[in-house]
């Protein structure tokens, strides 16, 4: 695994979620995983440094609709605030 450094602005929120997030189906029924686009357009309303229990509920709320009947697999999640 390669190491890299990320320069972060002064406010923002970084999100770390496990497979399970996006795995899932895109709609009930289809064969297409939903992926990270529905999650980074959900999340691209929030304000940076700011994300909430709410929010991460938002997210697992998505992919549960968009599954059809719950998650196939387990999900975690976790948000950093950062506002130095």
């Amino acid at each position: 695994w390669t190491v890299e450094q990320v320069a972060l602005p002064e406010r923002c929120t970084v999100v770390l979620y496990t497979d399970g997030l996006i795995e899932g189906r895109a709609s009930p029924g289809s064969r297409e995983r939903l992926g990270i686009a529905p999650i980074r357009s959900l999340l691209a309303g929030a304000t940076p440094g700011a994300l909430g229990g709410a929010d991460l509920e938002a997210l697992v709320q998505l992919a549960s609709e968009a599954n059809g009947a719950g998650l196939p697999d387990d999900v975690a999640l976790l948000a950093v605030n950062l506002t130095r």
